[in-house]
């Protein structure tokens, strides 16, 4: 993030200048009726708030981040259709830039302000819902992390040693000449195959809350 408060360029303040249109838009449209899946969010996080654990009174087929997130955009800004949608803008901006910082990363200054500007449009289309706080928001907010890029990249790297392997029995199949080599072949496949599935695991599965940080939940 430290590139948008440098010395001034005319990327940062294009940059700028869309992040400044996408308040405005959602700031204008911060009153209009919550989408179907917007309500059912809200009515789950105000559960929450009253202490009632996911799924007990409410439940779907969706996991429950989304509906800790409003939650916690309630217990800040108020239960309010003007709250949902400023709690949606802020995790639009923030994903704004931080898609700028990757781009930048990986593609250099005009990859930066490419990808942040193509996101900040795109994440505002009604075309894609972009104007409704549904879970995509958020989700590409927590994509975007340090945390689940790195399990990202420890599943990439798992599996790509998985993929080698194979590939080598698969070229040298045909110079293994004693049955003594099979069976450790086998165990060297299933060793990457378990580690590999593990690491997609763990890259999907959130960290665990210690028990004493939520006890309306345990005792339910």
């Amino acid at each position: 993030m430290g590139f948008l408060f440098r010395t001034c360029s005319w990327r940062r303040i294009l940059l700028l200048l869309v992040i400044i249109g996408v308040c405005a838009v959602r700031i204008r449209l911060r009153e209009i009726p919550l989408d179907r899946d917007e309500g059912e969010y809200a009515y789950a996080g105000q559960l929450i708030l009253q202490g009632v654990p996911p799924y007990q009174l409410a439940y779907n087929m969706k996991l429950p981040g989304t509906y800790a997130v409003y939650a916690a955009v309630f217990a800040m800004f108020g239960e309010s259709i003007q709250a949902i949608h400023l709690g949606l803008l802020l995790a639009n901006l923030a994903t704004i830039v931080l898609v700028a910082c990757i781009g930048k990363h990986l593609f250099g200054s005009n990859g930066g302000l490419c990808s942040g500007v193509v996101y900040a449009v795109l994440a505002c289309t009604p075309n894609v819902l972009g104007l409704a706080g549904n879970a995509s928001h958020f989700v590409v907010l927590a994509a975007m992390s340090r945390t689940f890029r790195k399990r990202l990249t420890e599943v990439n790297e798992i599996e790509g040693r998985r993929k080698a392997f194979l590939f080598e029995i698969l070229n040298g199949i045909a110079t293994i000449k004693t049955l003594a080599l099979e069976p450790r072949s086998l165990l060297r496949w299933r060793r990457h195959t378990d580690e590999a599935a593990s690491a997609a695991c763990r890259s999907i599965t959130p960290r665990r809350a210690p028990a004493a940080s939520s006890p309306a939940w345990s005792a339910a």
